[in-house]
């Protein structure tokens, strides 16, 4: 008979393997609970964790949020003083000048059109009189300094007769309507 020689290292890694294998088939079952039927035992079972994972919300949907949450109706009649971009210059009865913001895209009758235009067409002009409903929402810090947003959502223009509506994704109503 011929005598084979095993070096120790090839002894070593077969062991090493075996072990691996041996612990794969014995510890799997035992983790999951498994019986001999195979299915495992109501004093075995793990509970499952499930990790649901939310986007954190964006930060222009925080900003509508956080100003809706307090944001009130009101009324404000004055004459246009001047408009820059998106912000309508009005001064008001008590000639006070509120900045008041306007959406971007407007509804004249069936005539949809962006902010710039209604201007450029002469739906709002200086000096015409109009009466703004608007959402306001009134911010003061510790110090006492208040901050007013107005964000507007209908303009009736006094002067000619045009009434405005702002193109938004939601529907202003108070509760007493």
């Amino acid at each position: 008979m011929k005598k084979v020689k095993i070096s120790s290292r090839t002894l070593t890694v077969v062991v090493i393997i075996a072990i691996f294998v041996a612990s794969a088939l014995l510890v799997v079952p035992m983790m999951s609970g498994a019986t001999e039927e195979g299915y495992p035992h109501p004093s075995r079972r793990r509970a499952t964790v499930v990790h649901v994972h939310r986007h954190p919300p964006r930060p222009k949907a925080q900003l509508f949020r956080q100003f809706f949450r307090d944001a009130t109706i009101t009324t404000i009649e004055g004459s246009v003083a001047a408009h820059f971009r998106n912000i309508l210059i009005i001064e008001d009865v008590e000639s006070n000048n509120l900045n008041i913001l306007l959406p971007p895209v407007w509804r004249i009758g069936s005539k949809v059109m962006n902010v710039s235009k209604i201007f450029e067409e002469g739906y709002l002009s200086p000096g015409d009189n109009v009466t703004i409903k608007a959402l306001q929402k009134i911010v003061t810090n510790r110090n006492g300094t208040s901050l007013i947003i107005l964000l507007a959502y209908e303009i009736s223009n006094d002067s000619n007769g045009y009434v405005l509506y702002a193109v938004l994704p939601f529907n202003v109503a108070t509760s007493n309507d």
